[in-house]
């Protein structure tokens, strides 16, 4: 297979929109992770959700909300706690990481930002390997032509 496109990824390369594209096309994939994962990080998290019309639901907008002390991205202004946000891109992934740098960070929050990347680099890395599952099915099925 040379390369791969799906309509559900909306004209995305991203992993971000790759991810939910291959839930939504193989049945394996929703099998396995309709069932609770748990990783390193992810304890317990099911990855395979489905939308009011039978959509899968983005994974990384099923991790844990944040919120601590994370600069939003269109502002110069810091989300509050409880806010909802999710560490769910690199961008926030980066900005958070350098907020705590920072002296002034208390602690409690510090370990929740930081437990949240690395929930948020977990899914990364689990994206991936769910992707090259759905490329090598199509393979197989390629193959068995």
């Amino acid at each position: 297979m040379k390369y791969y496109y799906s309509v559900h990824m909306r004209g995305s390369n991203s992993i971000k929109d790759a991810l939910p594209a291959v839930l939504n096309e193989n049945e394996a994939l929703k099998q396995i992770y309709s069932k609770p994962y748990s990783g390193l990080r992810l304890k317990d998290k099911v990855l395979y959700q489905t939308d009011e019309n039978g959509m899968a639901i983005n994974p990384y907008e099923l991790l844990d909300p944040v919120g601590y002390g994370i600069p939003d991205e269109t502002e110069d202004v810091e989300i509050e706690l409880d806010s909802g946000v999710r560490i769910t891109e690199g961008g926030t992934a980066m900005m958070a990481w350098a907020r705590m740098q920072f002296d002034d960070v208390p602690e409690e929050e510090r370990i929740r930002v930081f437990n949240s990347l690395l929930r948020y680099c977990e899914l990364d890395t689990l994206a991936m390997v769910m992707i090259h599952q759905h490329w090598e099915y199509l393979k197989s099925i390629i193959d068995n032509k």
